[in-house]
């Protein structure tokens, strides 16, 4: 896995692998989904941000999350965010 950090003005995303992924979901906390080949900084990209509160399970949430977002341009699978909001907020 390629170490990853993308910053906005309000929070900070690093990359987790898959098993952290799934680990912090089933805590409720919030992950970032991307294509592999996606750039977070791109015009054309958005992650998309997910929490547990629905209850619906982690492999469900990437598989239907993978049907409808990842292709051959943007990569065939899922790559993981954790979210760090900056201290001002």
């Amino acid at each position: 896995m390629r170490e990853e950090i993308y910053n906005t003005k309000e929070s900070t995303f690093i990359r987790v692998t898959k098993s952290e992924a799934k680990k912090m979901y089933n805590r409720g906390e919030r992950i970032v989904l991307a294509p592999v080949n996606c750039n977070l900084n791109s015009p054309w990209a958005s992650p998309l941000i997910f929490t547990n509160k629905g209850g619906e399970p982690f492999n469900e949430v990437v598989l239907n999350y993978e049907f409808s977002n990842c292709n051959r341009q943007m990569g065939m699978y899922t790559k993981f965010f954790k979210e760090v909001r900056s201290s001002g907020n």
